[in-house]
């Protein structure tokens, strides 16, 4: 949609592909970043061991 509302202020048609690239990857970065997953309340002592992890289990 973006694309479609800037189109008119394309000086070069000739750049029209790499200019749409831009604003589509532009888009994907913000849509990425608000889509970020909050902290989580749980408190870290209930959550599973990550695998690797040599350390005992607290308990």
């Amino acid at each position: 949609m973006r694309t479609w509302r800037s189109f008119a202020r394309l000086e070069n048609p000739a750049a029209a592909l790499g200019w749409m690239k831009t604003i589509v990857r532009r888009e994907n970065a913000r849509r990425f970043e608000r889509a970020q997953p909050r902290e989580s309340a749980m408190p870290t002592d209930e959550l599973p061991a990550q695998r690797g992890d040599t350390r005992p289990a607290r308990g």
